[in-house]
C-alpha cells in the first residue's frame, strides 16, 4: 500500500466519473471507430506565462535533472495527479502516464548525451560512419531504456489497470538521425547515398525493436488503447527537405515501419508537403494532421484542403490550429460544425496571446462552444 498513490488514483476515478465530457479515452475511441460522440472534447489552451512565474521549474535546474533518476511511488503520485490539470480549463483528461523524456528519448540509445537543460534534446551528435561501425543497439539496454522498464513496473505495481501506459516517444527513422547525426543529414544522401541508406536502415531495426519491445513491457492489458492500435511517425525533419528528397531517400524506411505494423499515425509537424507525401505514397495511414500554424517554416496545412484529400477514407484528422485573436470563436464552431457530421475529427486550439489572466474568459468560452455542439448534433 501507498498512501499518497492510493488517494491520488481515488482522486483520479471521481474526477472521471465527474466530468463524462473531459473522458478523452471516449473522444478518442469514438473518433477511431467513426462513431457520433455527445460532447465534442476538444483541447482550449493557452501558452505558459513567464511573467506569472510559468514555464520555471520551482526547484530551477536541479529539478530538471532529477527527470532521469529512479522512479518512486512518491513521483508516481505526483504524475497521477498532474494528470487532473487539463480540467482546469475544461479540456479532456485521461488516466494515462507517459514514459521517456520527450523527442530525445530514442537518441540516447545511439550514445548521445541528454541535455537536462535543453529539455534532454541530445548535446553531442554522432556520425554515420561511427554508428555503421557499431550497428544498432540493443533496445532494451542502451540509452535510458532501462529506465522506461522500470517505470512502467512501477506503475503496473501500484496502480489499477484501468490506469494505462503511453508509449515513449520514439519520433521515426528520419527524426532520430537528423537529431543524431545532426544537419550531415541534408548533404550525406547526396555525396554518400548508399552511407545514408545503410544509416537510415540501423534507424529503423531500432524504431520498430525498441516499439515492439516496450510494448511488450507495457503489456495489452496497460496500453493506451487508442494509441495501442496504431503507431506514430514523427515526420518534423521531413519539413526541411523537398517532397522528392522525401520520396528519394525517406519513404522506403517509412513504408518498411507502415509495412510492419499496419496501422501508423502521422505527425506533420504542420507541413503540406509531408500531409500529401505520406497520405499519397504510405500505405495504412490511419491518422494525421492539419491545422492553422501561420508561424510554420513549411507552411501548414488547410483543414478543407486536408478532407478533401482524405475523401470517404475512414483517416482520423487531427486538427490542431492557433487561434486567430478576436475571431476565436466563429473559428472553432467551424470545426464544431464539421465534427458534427464528421466524427473522425479531434480538435485542439492554442491561443498564443492567451496569459494566465486569461483563464476565466478561456473556460467560459469553452464551455459556450461545448454547448454550440450540443446543440448542434441535437438538430
Amino acid at each position: 500500500m501507498n498512501q499518497p498513490v492510493d488517494d491520488a488514483l481515488t482522486e483520479l476515478a471521481s474526477a472521471l466519473k465527474a466530468n463524462p465530457a473531459c473522458d478523452g479515452f471516449a473522444a478518442d475511441l469514438a473518433a477511431q471507430e467513426g462513431r457520433p460522440r455527445p460532447h465534442p472534447m476538444f483541447h482550449l489552451n493557452r501558452q505558459a506565462d513567464p511573467n506569472a512565474g510559468e514555464g520555471i521549474p520551482k526547484g530551477g535546474q536541479k529539478e530538471r535533472r532529477t527527470q532521469l533518476e529512479a522512479y518512486t511511488p512518491e513521483r508516481l503520485a505526483v504524475e497521477l495527479c498532474g494528470l487532473l490539470a487539463p480540467l482546469k480549463l475544461h479540456n479532456p483528461i485521461r488516466p494515462l502516464l507517459g514514459l521517456g523524456v520527450g523527442p530525445g528519448t530514442a537518441t540516447a540509445s545511439f550514445g548521445c548525451r541528454l541535455d537536462p537543460d535543453a529539455n534532454f534534446c541530445p548535446s553531442n551528435h554522432i556520425s554515420v560512419a561511427e554508428l555503421l561501425a557499431t550497428g544498432c543497439p540493443d533496445p532494451a539496454a542502451s540509452g535510458i531504456m532501462p529506465s522506461i522498464r522500470e517505470k512502467i513496473e512501477v506503475i503496473k505495481a501500484h496502480t489499477p489497470s484501468w490506469v494505462k501506459i503511453s508509449m515513449p516517444d520514439l519520433q521515426g527513422p528520419f527524426n532520430i538521425i537528423h537529431m543524431v547525426v545532426g544537419n550531415d543529414v541534408f548533404i550525406l544522401p547526396q555525396e554518400e547515398p548508399e552511407t545514408f541508406r545503410q544509416g537510415m536502415t540501423v534507424f529503423t531495426d531500432f524504431f520498430l525493436a525498441a516499439h515492439r519491445m516496450v510494448s511488450e513491457w507495457i503489456g495489452p492489458e496497460r496500453l493506451d488503447p487508442y494509441l495501442a492500435r496504431r503507431y506514430t511517425v514523427a515526420e518534423c525533419s521531413t519539413n526541411m527537405v523537398s517532397p522528392e528528397f522525401y520520396r528519394e531517400h525517406i519513404l522506403a524506411h517509412d513504408r518498411r515501419v507502415a509495412e510492419n505494423w499496419g496501422r501508423i499515425a502521422i505527425h506533420t509537424c504542420s507541413g503540406p508537403h509531408v500531409f500529401f507525401n505520406t497520405l499519397r505514397h504510405l500505405p495504412h495511414v490511419i491518422d494525421t494532421e492539419a491545422g492553422r500554424i501561420p508561424p510554420a517554416t513549411s507552411g501548414w496545412t488547410d483543414v478543407d484542403v486536408a478532407l478533401a484529400e482524405i475523401g470517404a477514407r475512414p483517416i482520423i484528422l487531427r486538427i490542431g490550429s492557433e487561434l486567430p485573436e478576436g475571431d476565436e470563436e466563429s473559428f472553432i464552431r467551424r470545426d464544431l460544425d464539421r465534427l458534427a457530421t464528421n466524427p473522425r475529427l479531434q480538435l485542439g486550439y492554442v491561443g498564443m496571446y492567451w496569459k494566465k489572466k486569461d483563464e476565466d474568459k478561456i473556460r467560459e468560452m469553452h464551455l459556450k462552444l461545448n454547448e454550440y455542439y450540443r446543440e448542434r448534433i441535437e438538430k
